[in-house]
């Protein structure tokens, strides 16, 4: 059973060819001759499918930030899978969500000086991702010196 695994395309790590909607077509990207089963992350999404030749493309979902467009279903459970393989074969695939107090993790993340903790906190408690608002980034980046920080960090190495 040979897996692959990736973030989102093998060679290519933003936009939106995975969507869970999207054809068979765009996740055969995932697939290659070698591959039985892929795994891909990036959407937030769980998902199980067929690629175009029959190999499994599997998406475990997300630990802090699924995204559900199904009112109904919204939810802050943490989303796993796991995948069973006993003498080389697929044999099972449970997808999991857990309940877990992402307040304490918010502590957590603040105790521990989590840069973006602003926009981590409204991601948390709001489903509002704000990670591509350039103007909230930039006047974030200038509030809390992260330019400096980083600076620091490279010339520390």
């Amino acid at each position: 059973m040979r897996f692959s695994i990736s973030h989102n395309l093998p060679d290519k790590n933003y936009g939106g060819d995975l969507l869970v909607e999207n054809d068979t077509e765009k996740f055969d990207q995932l697939l290659d001759a070698e591959t039985d089963v892929a795994v891909y992350g990036h959407v937030h999404k769980q998902l199980l499918r067929y690629g175009s030749q029959g190999q499994q493309i599997i998406n475990p979902g997300s630990i802090g930030m699924p995204y559900f467009n199904w009112e109904a279903l919204k939810n802050h459970r943490a989303q796993y899978a796991v995948i069973e393989v006993e003498d080389g074969e697929l044999v099972n695939i449970l997808f999991r969500k857990v309940a877990y107090d992402y307040e304490a993790e918010l502590e957590f993340a603040k105790s521990k000086g989590l840069p973006f903790i602003e926009m981590y906190e409204e991601l948390r408690r709001e489903d509002n991702y704000q990670g591509h608002n350039l103007e909230l980034l930039a006047s974030l980046i200038e509030k809390h010196g992260y330019v400096e920080d980083v600076k620091d960090y490279f010339d520390f190495l």
